[in-house]
Parts: C-alpha cells; structure tokens; sequence
C-alpha cells in the first residue's frame, strides 16, 4: 500500500469539524472509525485467500521445502503431458523426496535421544510425544460433551472472574472513600483533567508497542504514521472523553484466546 497517497486520502476524507460536531465520545469514535475504513477499503480491498494450516515440524528443512516443490513441479508436468518419460521422472523424484523425510526425521529424533541422555525427564517427555501424539492432544483440553458447551465454560468462567474483580475493586473503592471521609489522609482533590495537547497525545501514541486487535479499524503502526492527519480528531475525543467522564463502549470490547495448559499423563 501506498502510505503516501493513503495519507492524502485520510486528509482528504476526515473533516475534524464533523468529529467536533458529534456530542458523545460514541459517536466521535463512530464517525472517525467511518472515515478511516472507507479510506483503508479504498486503498487495500479486503481478499479472500484460502491457507492451508500445516503442523510446524522441527525436522522440515529447507532441503526438504525446494525438494517438494520440484515433485509438484514434476507431478503437474506430467499431468499435463501425459508422457511415459514425465511420470518416470515424477515417480523418481517422488522417491528421493520420500527418502529425505524419513532421514531428515531420522537425524532429527537421533539428535534429540542423543541430547536427552541421561535426563529421564526430557527422554520421558520425548518418546511420549512419539508415541502418544494423540493422546497428548486430547489432555490439553478439559472434559466436555460439545464444543459448545466447552465454549459456554469458557465464558462463564472468565465472567464471574471478571464480576469478582470488580466486586473487589469496589470495596476498595469503598474503603478509600471512608479513608477520606474521615480525614486521615489529606491532599488537594482532583475535580477536572487538564485538556490533552496534540504533542502529549502523540508523544503517547509513539512510546506505545505496535500491537493490534482484530477489533481495531486499522494497525497501531499506520495509525502513528498517519497521526498528523488524525492528529485534530483524536485530541477532540481524548478532550471531551476527559471532561464528560465517558469513555467510548467500543473500545470496551475485547478478544480474550485462553490458552490451555500443557500436560503431560
């Protein structure tokens, strides 16, 4: 993609008077998420792409990745030809790329015997995920009779523990008020948040990791390369999240991946 000209784009689309014209923090949010989608599906159109997921294994060398692509190569010219002298030659690499697995995964487990002698633990963990692969596979989820069902655990689990931290976090609350109340601990009371400058937003923006959510409208690293376009639209949602009190119910929402534990029988 063309960063230069998406950065035109977004100049040209996001209208900072439409975003300022908006009376929530929602609808701010809404209206700025708008514009840059529209702009992004101008300049990168969303494709469909089937991908194969195949098993990372430690013994697939690059050897072994050229090898099979000369077989398909082979297998789709004789395909095509139909010639006698074509399949022979596909059958003979076929063989020699057979003959590489087995002894690419023959070095590999000897290596790894070799550098387990005499750990029992690691010669444990080794010959049992050679010969119980799928059992191992089928312990590293919990019990249940339906995928669903799993899924509703899932979630019922991460619910209450969040309604429990929060319960926790109200009595804190609570505590700390009484705390003040009383007149234990004195000190100036905060009652409003000095407007945000566009130099502390971005000075923000810069100091955070490039991490992305599926949920987020474009990459974190686009947005700190396009933030002097965005630059008056966010700092007008930064000001009136800070002066309202509201903070936007999208950027409330969340992916949570559990992932499961190993383990071993």
């Amino acid at each position: 993609m063309d960063m230069e000209a998406f950065k035109r784009s977004i100049l040209e689309a996001e209208d900072s008077k439409k975003v300022e014209a908006c009376a929530s923090v929602d609808e701010k949010i809404n209206v700025l998420s708008n514009t840059i989608s529209n702009v992004l599906e101008a300049h990168s159109p969303q494709k469909v792409k089937s991908i194969v997921i195949r098993p990372n294994c430690k013994w697939y060398t690059d050897g072994l990745r050229k090898a099979k692509q000369e077989r398909r190569k082979a297998e789709r010219r004789w395909e095509k030809s139909r010639l006698e002298i074509d399949r022979q030659l596909y059958v003979t690499i076929k063989n020699k790329v057979n003959d590489m697995i087995k002894s690419s995964k023959r070095k590999y487990f000897k290596d790894k015997l070799f550098e387990a002698k005499g750990n029992c633990k690691e010669l444990h963990k080794l010959m049992t995920s050679l010969l119980k692969p799928k059992c191992l596979a089928q312990n590293q989820l919990p019990t249940h009779e339906t995928t669903g069902n799993m899924c509703e655990n899932f979630n019922k689990f991460f619910t209450e523990k969040i309604i429990k931290i929060r319960e926790e976090l109200n009595d804190d609350i609570e505590r700390e008020m009484k705390v003040t109340a009383t007149g234990h601990r004195p000190g100036s009371i905060m009652t409003e948040f000095t407007p945000a400058s566009i130099e502390e937003i971005e000075k923000v923006l810069k100091e955070m990791p490039n991490k992305t959510c599926a949920l987020d409208t474009i990459p974190a690293w686009i947005y700190k390369q396009c933030f002097k376009e965005l630059a008056p639209s966010m700092r007008d949602i930064v000001n009136t999240s800070l002066s309202t009190g509201d903070f936007p119910d999208s950027l409330k929402l969340a992916y949570v991946t559990p992932i499961i534990k190993k383990t071993l029988p």
